[in-house]
C-alpha cells in the first residue's frame, strides 16, 4: 500500500496538509505520518523536503503532544532516514532533543511513552547523546523514575527502564570503545567512535567485549580518560536517588507473578550491570535498603538470582555480581588512573552542564541502612587533609578506598548468603542455550570471592563444590565445544587452582587424589615453618659452579666458606637459585607432595629428597585389634579399651546394629512424636493433640492428655525427665507437662508465643522460637526473661528449618539456626554462612563445633573445619557423646523422594559414618532413651502408624529365624552384659580416643570379661569386627600381631569353634565382617544355651 501511495506522489500532499491550521486535520496527519516514517524511502524524501523542520515547528500542546510523539518514535525507527539528520546540521538535532524533553513533561501518558521510545533508539548518536546531557535530560530521567517507582504494572515503566539502559550503554561504549581505539586495537562498535555522526552499537555483544576491554584495562592500571566516561553521570544518578528507585522498582517487579515483568526487571539488571563498573557505585548500590522492605540491594539481586528465575535475568544478575567480586585488591597490581565518584572527566562543554544540575523535585533518600549491618557503609569516604594531594598520595588514597570497599563487599555477601546462591547457579541444569554461561558466570564470581582468604578457606572445605568442579574439568575432552562450555572449565580450573594453592597446570594433569586431599596436603605444606642447612646450600652452588665449569670459583668459595664438599651429591633436581624464598618454596612443593604431610618436621635436606613418616595403626603401636573378643580380653593389659580407638572401636560396633522389638499401635489417631519416660514409660504425640502413655514391657496405653486440636509436632524432656514441653507448629504456645507419674499426665502451665521449645542442660530455662524471636523463660517462675530479635533473612528456609534455637552445652550461648547469641548480654556473635536451605544449626556433642546441615564450623574461629555429605538434608538427633543420629524424613523436598526412609548413625568425633538402617515406613521422628540403648522410632506408611522399640548393640533378626514376628515378642530390657560393658563410657574420658583414657570405674578383671565374651557369644557378634576397621593399615604386621592375639583367644572362645577362629583371622574387610555375621547369627541361639550350662 505504501509504494503505491509513494510512486502517486503521495509525499507531495503531506507539506499541505501540515500546512493546515485546523486541529483535528492535523492530528490525523500526524498520524499519518507516523504510518509512513517507518518506511526508509518515505521518511528519506519527507527529511529532504523539509517534511521533519515543519514537523517540529508545532507547539507541543495537550492536543497534538500524544502526536507528535508518535512521529517521533516512528522516524526514530527509520534508521537511514535518521542517520542523515546528521548531515542536516546540529540544529535540528538539538530542536529534537528539546521536543523530546518538553514530550516528556507533558501530562499525555502516551506521550511521554512515545517521548521515552523516541529517545531509547536517538541516544545511540552521539550527537544526540551530547545534547541531551546539555539539556539534563538525566535529571528528567530520573524524576520520571521517582513517579513510576511504585507502579511496575504502569505503562512509563518499560520504556523508562529501556530508555536509562540505552543511556547508560551509550556512555558506557563511547568511552571504553575510544580507550580501545586509541590502543590501536579493532573497535568493538561497527560505527567509528571518532565520527559522531554515526550511531552507536549498544548491543548485548558489543557491551560483553567492551567488558572484557574494561577488565583488562583495570588489571593493567591503565588510564581509561579518553572521552566521554560516564562515571559522572552514574555519579548524578545516585546523588539523586535513582539507584534507590530502582532497586525498589525491581524489588516489586519479583514480588509475586502478579506484579512480575520480565521486561522491566531485565532492563533495570542491564542498567546496574554498567552501573557496577563503578566501584565506588558498587558497594552504594549492595549495601543501599529498599524504602518499603528494608532489604539491601544485594539481597534483592540475590533474589533475582534464584534458579526459578528465567536464564536472561539470571544471566545478568551474575554480570553484576562478578562486576562486584572480581576484582583483584589493588596491593597486588597497580593502580589505575580514574575519576573518582563525582570528580568530572568528560569535556567541558558536557562536564559543565552535567555537573551544574539540580536534583529533582523527589528528593533523595541516602539515609537508608539496614541496623543489623551498619557496620558496612554504604558509601565510600573521602580523606580530608591540608597535605597537599601530590599523584602519590592520590594514588595511596584511591588504593586503600579500593581495598576497602572490596573487602566490605565481600563480607555482605558471606552475610547476605551470597555463596549460597553462586554454588546453586554453578549446578543449573536447565535445557537452555545460556545455561553454560551462567554456571561459567557463576563459577567466575566464586573465584573473585576465592580473594579473600576466608572465602577461599571455606570453599575449600565444601564438598559439593570439590565434587562438582572436578566434572567439570574432566568434561573439557568431550567432543562437543561451546563458547560457554570453555568458559566454565576455565574458571573451574582456575577456581580449583586458588582454592587448592597449585598451578592451573597441575590441575589439569593431576588425575589421582581427591581434591579434599590436595586441599588437606596443601594447607599442612603451608603451616609448615621451612629449616634447612646453610652449608648444604653452598655445597649445592658449589656443585653447580662446577657443573657449568666454573671451577676457580666454586674453589674460592669451598675454602672461603669452608665447605665439606662430599664425594656426591644426589641427581635430585634442584633448583638453581640461592635465594631463601626459592628454596624454602622448593621445600614446601616436596612437603606439599608427601601422601601424609604433618607440620611438624625435622630441618629439610637439600641433599636427599624429603619424605614425612608413614603412621602404621599396628596393634604392636597401642592400637587396639579389630575383633572385639581380642579387645574385651585386651583391656586388663591395655586399660581401658584395649588400645588406642578402642572406645571408637567399641561404638561403632554397638550402633552399628538395631534390633526391633515389639511395636506399639493405635488405630484411632496417628502418632507424631516420641519420648522416653522414667523407668519403662514411652509418651507419644498423635495427630489429634493428644500425648499418650504407654507400658513399654506390656505395649499397654496407660493414659491421654488432650493438649491442642493440631497435631503434636514437638515433645522435649527435662534433663530429670520430671518436665516435658509439648508444642505444635499451628499454635504459639507450649504446654509443660508433669511426667513425674507417667499414668497421671498433666498440664502444668502454658509458655505463650513460642512454637518450638527445649530446656537448657541445667533444666532452669526454656527457650523458644517465633517467626523472628527467641524468647527465654525461666522454669521455676515461667517467666519471660529475655527476647532476641532474629534474622529475617531465613523466609526461604522450610517450616521445619526456620527459627530452631538451641542452647549450648554451657547454656551460655545460643544458636538459632545460623545466627549464635550470648543468651546472658542478650548479643548477637557471629552469623555463619549457609550454603543451602535445609538444616537447622546444633551444637556438636564436643561442645567446641557446630552443625549446620552437612557444614561442621570451629565455635572458636568460626571457619569451616569439614563437611559430612551424608548430613545433608537430615534432621539431626543426639543421644550421647559418641554418636548422634542424621534422619531422613519424610519431607517434600527431592531428597526425600529419591531415597527410602533411613536414618545414619555418625560418630561424634570425626563425623565419619558407623552405619546407615532403612525402613520400609516414612520416619516422623526418632528418639533415644536416656541410656542410649533403646531407640523409639514413629513409623507412618498410608493409614498405618506405628512406634517401634529399637534395642541398640543387637542384630536384627534374620529370615531364619523363628522370631522374626515382633508382634509376639516381649521386649527384652534386661541386663546385656556385652552391652553394658561397653557402654559404660564415663564421662570424664569420653573425649580423649586413645590409650591414654584412664577409667578408673571401669572393670578389667578376667571374670567380666569372660562374662563379656560369654554374653557377646549369645548375640552372635564376637566375632564381628569393627565396621570401621579401614581405618586400620592393613599391612601385614599387624596381620601378625592379630594372629598372636587370636592364639592366645582360642580358650577363651573354644564355644565358638570354626566361627571364632573364622572372626580372629579378618583383616576388617566388610565382606569378611558380614561373612562372620551371617555365621554369628545361625549359631546365635546355640551358642546362648552353651553359654547358659557353662
Amino acid at each position: 500500500m505504501v509504494l503505491p501511495f509513494y510512486d502517486a506522489g503521495g509525499t507531495e500532499i503531506i507539506i499541505p496538509l501540515l500546512n493546515i491550521k485546523h486541529p483535528h486535520l492535523l492530528c490525523a496527519t500526524f498520524h499519518l505520518v507516523a504510518g509512513l516514517l517507518i518506511h526508509k524511502r518515505f521518511g528519506q524524501t519527507l527529511l529532504e523536503c523539509g517534511g521533519i523542520k515543519l514537523l517540529l515547528s508545532f507547539p507541543v500542546s495537550p492536543f497534538f503532544a500524544a502526536s507528535i510523539g508518535h512521529c517521533l518514535a516512528s522516524f526514530a525507527v527509520n534508521g537511514p532516514a535518521f542517520a542523515s539528520i546528521a548531515m542536516m546540521g546540529p540544529d535540528l538535532i538539538e530542536q529534537l532533543v528539546k521536543i523530546s524533553l518538553e514530550l516528556l513533561s507533558a501530562p499525555s501518558e502516551t506521550a511521554q511513552c512515545k517521548s521515552l521510545a523516541f529517545l531509547s533508539l536517538a541516544l545511540t548518536s552521539v550527537q544526540v547523546l551530547q545534547q541531551f546531557d546539555r539539556r539534563n535530560g538525566l535529571s528528567n530521567l530520573i524524576e520520571k523514575l521517582h513517579l513510576c517507582s511504585g507502579n511496575t504494572t504502569g505503562r512509563l515503566a518499560f520504556p523508562l527502564c529501556f530508555c536509562l539502559r540505552q543511556y547508560l550503554r551509550a556512555h558506557f561504549v563511547l568511552n571504553i570503545g575510544g580507550f580501545k581505539r586509541s590502543r590501536g586495537l579493532k573497535s568493538a562498535s561497527r560505527s567509528s567512535i571518532e565520527d559522531s555522526k554515526k550511531a552507536l552499537d549498544t548491543d548485548e555483544d558489543t557491551i560483553s567485549e567492551l567488558s572484557s576491554v574494561f577488565e583488562y584495562a583495570v588489571q593493567q592500571g591503565l588510564s581509561l580518560d579518553t572521552g566521554s566516561p560516564p562515571w559522572i553521570h552514574i555519579d548524578l544518578l545516585v546523588k539523586n536517588g535513582g539507584v534507590d528507585c530502582m532497586l525498589k522498582l525491581l524489588k516489586q517487579a519479583i514480588l509475586s507473578p502478579i506484579t512480575f515483568r520480565f521486561d522491566v526487571v531485565l532492563h533495570l539488571l542491564e542498567c546496574m550491570h554498567v552501573i557496577t563498573f563503578l566501584p565506588q557505585a558498587q558497594l552504594f548500590i549492595l549495601n543501599t535498603a529498599t524504602p518499603d522492605s528494608q532489604q539491601t540491594g544485594l539481597e534483592v539481586l540475590l533474589e533475582c538470582g534464584t534458579t526459578s528465575q528465567p536464564p536472561e535475568v539470571l544471566r545478568e544478575v551474575v554480570l553484576i555480581l562478578c562486576n562486584c567480586v572480581c576484582r583483584t585488591p589493588l596491593q597486588k597490581r597497580s593502580l589505575p588512573s580514574r575519576p573518582v565518584l563525582g570528580q568530572s572527566a568528560t569535556p567541558s562543554a558536557v562536564s559543565n552542564q552535567v555537573s551544574n544540575t539540580t536534583a529533582p523535585s523527589t528528593p533523595a533518600k541516602h539515609s537508608n541502612q539496614t541496623a543489623t549491618h551498619s557496620e558496612v557503609t554504604s558509601t565510600p569516604t573521602t580523606t580530608s587533609t591540608t597535605t597537599p594531594a601530590t599523584p602519590a598520595r592520590t594514588r595511596a588514597l584511591q588504593q586503600c578506598e579500593f581495598d576497602d570497599n572490596l573487602k566490605k563487599t565481600w563480607k555482605l555477601f558471606r552475610i547476605h548468603h551470597g555463596v549460597k546462591v553462586l554454588l546453586n547457579l554453578l549446578q543449573y541444569k536447565e535445557n537452555v542455550p545460556r545455561a553454560p554461561e551462567i554456571r561459567a558466570l557463576s563459577c567466575r564470581a566464586l573465584l573473585g570471592l576465592a580473594n579473600d582468604t576466608t572465602i577461599c578457606q571455606i570453599l575449600g572445605k565444601l564438598h559439593n563444590l570439590l565434587t562438582l568442579l572436578p566434572q567439570i574439568v574432566s568434561s573439557r575432552n568431550q567432543p562437543i565445544h561451546s563458547k560457554g562450555n570453555d568458559m566454565l572449565c576455565h574458571y573451574a580450573v582456575e577456581l580449583l587452582a586458588k582454592i587448592t594453592g597449585r598451578t592451573s597446570a597441575s590441575i589439569l594433569s593431576d588425575k589421582t587424589d581427591p581434591v579434599s586431599r590436595l586441599i588437606e596436603r596443601a594447607e599442612i605444606a603451608a603451616s609448615t615453618p621451612v629449616r634447612y642447612s646453610g652449608d648444604e646450600l653452598l655445597q649445592v652452588v658449589h656443585q653447580y659452579l662446577l657443573s657449568k665449569g666454573l671451577s676457580k670459583t666454586a674453589e674460592s668459595l669451598s675454602e672461603e666458606a669452608h665447605l665439606s664438599v662430599p664425594a656426591r651429591i644426589t641427581s635430585h633436581p634442584i633448583p638453581a637459585g640461592t635465594l631463601d624464598n626459592i628454596v624454602t618454596e622448593y621445600l614446601r612443593g616436596q612437603h606439599q607432595r608427601c601422601a601424609n604431610p604433618v607440620s611438624l618436621v625435622p630441618p629439610f635436606s637439600l641433599v636427599l629428597p624429603h619424605h614425612c613418616p608413614t603412621v602404621r595403626k599396628t596393634v604392636s603401636a597401642g592400637y587396639s585389634p579389630l575383633s572385639v573378643t581380642a579387645r574385651i580380653l585386651g583391656r586388663q593389659f591395655n586399660p581401658p579399651y584395649g588400645g588406642i580407638s578402642g572406645r571408637q572401636r567399641d561404638c561403632h560396633l554397638l550402633y552399628s546394629r538395631y534390633k526391633p522389638t515389639r511395636p506399639l499401635r493405635c488405630w484411632e489417631t496417628t502418632f507424631t512424636y516420641a519420648q522416653f519416660g522414667n523407668s519403662d514409660h514411652l509418651f507419644l504425640g498423635t495427630k489429634n493433640g493428644e500425648v499418650q502413655s504407654w507400658q513399654i514391657r506390656t505395649a499397654e496405653q496407660s493414659n491421654t492428655c488432650p493438649l491442642f486440636s493440631q497435631p503434636v509436632t514437638g515433645m522435649e524432656m527435662s534433663p530429670n525427665r520430671e518436665l516435658m514441653l509439648v508444642s505444635t507448629r499451628r499454635t504459639p504456645e507450649t504446654k509443660v507437662l508433669d511426667t513425674k507419674k507417667p499414668n497421671e499426665l498433666a498440664s502444668l502451665t502454658t509458655l505463650p508465643d513460642i512454637f518450638a521449645a527445649e530446656f537448657s542442660h541445667c533444666g532452669k530455662y526454656v527457650l523458644g522460637t517465633q517467626h523472628e524471636k527467641a524468647l527465654l523463660y525461666s522454669v521455676e517462675t515461667c517467666s519471660l526473661i529475655q527476647t532476641l530479635q532474629l534474622h529475617n533473612d531465613n523466609e526461604q528456609l522450610p517450616t521445619k528449618f526456620r527459627d530452631r534455637a538451641h542452647f549450648s552445652l554451657c547454656d551460655q550461648l545460643i544458636l538459632c539456626t545460623d545466627t549464635l547469641w550470648d543468651c546472658r548480654m542478650g548479643k548477637e556473635i557471629h552469623k555463619f554462612d549457609r550454603f543451602t536451605n535445609y538444616g537447622n544449626g546444633f551444637f556438636a556433642p564436643s561442645g567446641v563445633e557446630v552443625i549446620i546441615n552437612s557444614e561442621i564450623w570451629d565455635l572458636t574461629t568460626f571457619k569451616l573445619l569439614s563437611t559430612c555429605p551424608v548430613l545433608d538434608q537430615t534432621q539431626l538427633v543426639f543421644g550421647n557423646k559418641d554418636v548422634f543420629y542424621a534422619v531422613c524424613q519424610h519431607m517434600t523436598g527431592s531428597r526425600s523422594i529419591r531415597q527410602a526412609p533411613t536414618f545414619h548413625t555418625i560418630d561424634a568425633l570425626d563425623y565419619s559414618l558407623i552405619s546407615t538402617t532403612a525402613l520400609d515406613s516414612a520416619i516422623w521422628n526418632l528418639t533415644p532413651d536416656s541410656t542410649n540403648t533403646h531407640l523409639a522410632i514413629v513409623e507412618n506408611e498410608s493409614m498405618d502408624s506405628v512406634c517401634r522399640i529399637y534395642d541398640v548393640g543387637r542384630s536384627p533378626p534374620s529370615e531364619g529365624d523363628s522370631d522374626t514376628d515382633l508382634d509376639d515378642l516381649d521386649l527384652d530390657i534386661e541386663d546385656d552384659d556385652v552391652l553394658e560393658e561397653l557402654l559404660e563410657m564415663d564421662d570424664a574420658d569420653g573425649d580423649d580416643e586413645g590409650g591414654n583414657d584412664t577409667d578408673t570405674n571401669e572393670d578389667s578383671d578376667g571374670d567380666d570379661d569372660d562374662d563379656d565374651d560369654d554374653d557377646d557369644d549369645d548375640d552372635g557378634d564376637d566375632d564381628d569386627s569393627d565396621d570401621e576397621g579401614g581405618d586400620a593399615d592393613d599391612d601385614g604386621d599387624e596381620d601378625d600381631d592379630e594372629d598372636e592375639d587370636d592364639n592366645d583367644l582360642e580358650l577363651v572362645a573354644a564355644s565358638s569353634d570354626d566361627d571364632s577362629d573364622d572372626g580372629e583371622e579378618e583383616d576388617g574387610d566388610d565382606s569378611g565382617e558380614e561373612e562372620a555375621n551371617a555365621t554369628g547369627e545361625a549359631q546365635g541361639h546355640e551358642d546362648q544355651s552353651s553359654s547358659e550350662e557353662e
